[in-house]
């Protein structure tokens, strides 16, 4: 569905996200990027990755 002037931002690169998580657990840059990748393919304009430090 298209909506004029939507602007769509993919959020799924969280590291709350268990799977997500683990990949920057092991530094995988590939699957990361894969994530980018689909977020990118579902029509997402931007992709916002939110990491937590402790």
């Amino acid at each position: 569905m298209s909506i004029a002037g939507l602007t769509i931002i993919g959020e799924s690169i969280n590291d709350s996200v268990p799977s997500t998580h683990t990949l920057f657990e092991k530094n995988v840059i590939a699957g990361i990027v894969e994530l980018a990748k689909s977020q990118a393919g579902s029509g997402a304009a931007y992709c916002k990755c939110r990491v937590t430090f402790f």
